[in-house]
């Protein structure tokens, strides 16, 4: 095997991105939206919706924890955990288990979240969903910065600032509920 830590992920995310890619090329190249509403995928593509809310609930749910669990100032408790300290309770376990997680829920929340978008309406006519997707899309990219090995450091310490913004995840939640709460 490989001795990149990261190979793992590396895998994963390059098989999310082939498999996504691929049911999108075969939807549409049977009709797109014509052909999803006429077989039923409507009701699938919202499960996925369920799906993908339940995994970006894990990836959030992870930055609240780190506020709590962690000491310091507030940017401090977001950095990155280090050693269990000796106050540390149950949640600190439960921390280390979403930090390991975190990369794999986060591509996964992305890839569930695009395919509801793709199958339960059209894309363009939802102004709400492309912007939660723009927003993800950028939340993903800085985040694989994060994981790159060759990535500089410059690049690295930047990227971590960028992805770790409470601001990109209460945007993504105001977006949401309008465009389910406008499209409905």
């Amino acid at each position: 095997m490989a001795k990149d830590p990261n190979f793992r992920l590396i895998i994963f995310a390059i098989f999310a991105t082939i498999i996504s890619a691929v049911y999108m090329l075969y939807l549409y190249s049977k009709g797109g939206a014509t052909y999803i509403v006429s077989v039923g995928l409507n009701e699938f593509g919202k499960s996925l919706g369920s799906f993908g809310f339940f995994t970006i609930w894990f990836v959030y749910s992870r930055s609240v924890m780190k506020l709590i669990v962690q000491k310091g100032s507030i940017v401090q408790r977001l950095n990155p955990v280090g050693e269990r300290p000796a106050f540390a309770s149950d949640l600190w376990d439960v921390l280390n288990i979403l930090n390991k997680a975190h990369p794999y829920l986060g591509l996964s929340s992305i890839a569930l979240i695009y395919l509801h978008g793709y199958l339960v309406l059209p894309f363009m006519n939802n102004l709400p969903l492309l912007l939660v997707l723009a927003l993800l899309a950028w939340q993903g990219f800085f985040g694989i910065l994060l994981k790159l090995k060759f990535t500089p450091a410059v690049l690295k310490s930047r990227s971590y600032l960028i992805h770790t913004q409470f601001y990109t995840a209460a945007m993504i939640l105001i977006l949401a509920v309008l465009g389910h709460t406008l499209w409905q």
